[in-house]
């Protein structure tokens, strides 16, 4: 029975690759987000007899929060890649000083600011936006815990509008606080690093959450796309990662790559971002 290393934790550390031919192939699953394709590429055992240590490095409990943890951040980035773009907003909502909201309040707070949003597209003919939002909880130093939220919006609405609107949600003429709506800037990945930024530790709690019309990531997965030897090269660096990736999807070109390896397994983790080239008009 065919055996898959199934986590990135599993591979952590570079350098040290070790060729086996207990690797029976290189599982390649593609991940088509907008302009970018994400690569993630792992070796399929024959058995677990040859490679009997790598039972160190499986998961324990600690290890799969930190995996689901890193999932859901990736499938933040892949849903903004997948759905955004110049013509969108990156949008941030605070509250004034004297507001101390909870994060049950701030999220019912967005949910209001959304269905206003709604409101007023749907009097400008416009459908039901598209949306991203992340709220994030920090306690300051008078151990006060001060939540804010990062609103990722489908344009069509104006700047100007989306303030106000947030402004529009204060309660008994008290000030809401600031709204600042900007353009995204989609351009060497900005999208991704936006997405990064967002879902960074945070010393407090952090929770997102999506509009229901977002367009899913596109998956794609192959036993046969990548050879092992191709592995083999990159890893000891006998072929140039930009030819060789760039060779094998025209029209995009390489934004990162990382080899991890494991000194109980052998073969190789890869992971790659590549993003499609613009065009010019």
């Amino acid at each position: 029975m065919a055996y898959i290393i199934k986590h990135e934790s599993d591979y952590n550390t570079e350098g040290g690759f070790q060729s086996n031919d207990n690797i029976m192939c290189y599982r390649r699953k593609a991940i088509k987000a907008g302009d970018v394709i994400e690569l993630e590429i792992y070796p399929v055992y024959h058995s677990r007899k040859k490679d009997g240590p790598e039972l160190k490095g499986l998961p324990n409990k600690e290890k799969y929060r930190r995996y689901n943890l890193k999932q859901s951040g990736k499938m933040y980035q892949r849903l903004m890649n997948a759905n955004f773009g110049p013509r969108d907003l990156h949008v941030t909502c605070t509250y004034a000083g004297a507001e101390l909201p909870t994060q049950e309040q701030c999220e019912r707070d967005m949910q209001n600011f959304i269905r206003r949003i709604n409101h007023k597209r749907k009097k400008e003919g416009l459908p039901p936006a598209k949306y991203m939002y992340v709220i994030e909880g920090k306690t300051d130093e008078d151990k006060r815990t001060r939540v804010h939220s990062h609103l990722i919006l489908e344009g069509g609405l104006d700047r100007d509008t989306i303030e106000t609107l947030w402004r529009a949600g204060s309660q008994k003429g008290a000030p809401r606080g600031t709204c600042n709506a900007d353009r995204l800037q989609p351009g060497d990945m900005q999208l991704t690093a936006l997405a990064t930024y967002l879902m960074k530790d945070p010393k407090g709690r952090k929770r997102w959450k999506p509009s229901k019309n977002l367009k899913k990531p596109e998956v794609y997965i192959s036993d046969t796309a990548i050879k092992r030897k191709h592995i083999a090269q990159l890893a000891s660096g006998a072929a140039n990662p930009k030819e060789y990736w760039q060779k094998q999807y025209p029209g995009y070109i390489l934004r990162d790559m990382q080899i991890k390896t494991n000194p109980y397994l052998s073969g190789a983790a890869v992971t790659v971002q590549l993003q499609r080239i613009p065009t010019r008009c």
